[in-house]
């Protein structure tokens, strides 16, 4: 990513179409950290789904608590100066969520991350500090998006690998799944 970025540099930043591919991309990582779950690069959720999961590596949780499902249409990547009074001005790629607006700036480490994980590459592990990064962003959207308090939901990833939401509810003492 550092050719590119020296070329976004120069210009614009990055033409539409491979901003909205890279988009793509960084939100399949996010999903992947906020949920655990190994997707496949064919799947196209329309949310980012957070759940609440054991951080242990080496559990498979096919069941999750849903805690929050955000519209990926809420997501935009901004190319931003970092500074303006200063030559040679730089910019650097931030990911906005517009209902809440948490931001998250993407460094070129995370970038080559998630080329790398779109490439195939699962045995490369994130840096912790992008990972304390991650989970501030992650508590932005989850002060502006909370679930339905009357409502449990769950995430649950089927057989062939699409994830699949499941409402439990409480009604007469009576336990409901709604679909």
């Amino acid at each position: 990513m550092l050719e590119q970025s020296e070329e976004w540099q120069n210009g614009t930043g990055p033409q539409a179409i491979f901003r909205n591919q890279l988009l793509r991309k960084i939100l399949h990582v996010l999903q992947e950290e906020y949920s655990g779950f190994q997707l496949s690069e064919t799947e196209q959720e329309h949310y980012l789904y957070i759940t609440l999961r054991r951080r242990t590596e080496g559990y498979r949780q096919s069941v999750q608590l849903l805690l929050s499902e955000i519209p990926r249409s809420h997501f935009t990547l901004h190319w931003r100066p970092l500074n303006q009074e200063f030559k040679p001005i730089r910019h650097v790629l931030i990911l906005v969520e517009k209902m809440s607006q948490a931001e998250l700036q993407l460094d070129l480490p995370f970038l080559d991350f998630v080329l790398m994980r779109d490439m195939g590459e699962i045995g490369q592990r994130l840096n912790p500090g992008y990972k304390d990064r991650l989970e501030r962003f992650k508590t932005q959207l989850l002060e502006h998006y909370e679930g339905e308090k009357d409502l449990l939901k769950l995430l649950e990833m089927d057989r062939d690998g699409t994830l699949q939401t499941r409402g439990l509810e409480i009604h007469d003492q009576q336990l409901q799944v709604i679909q």
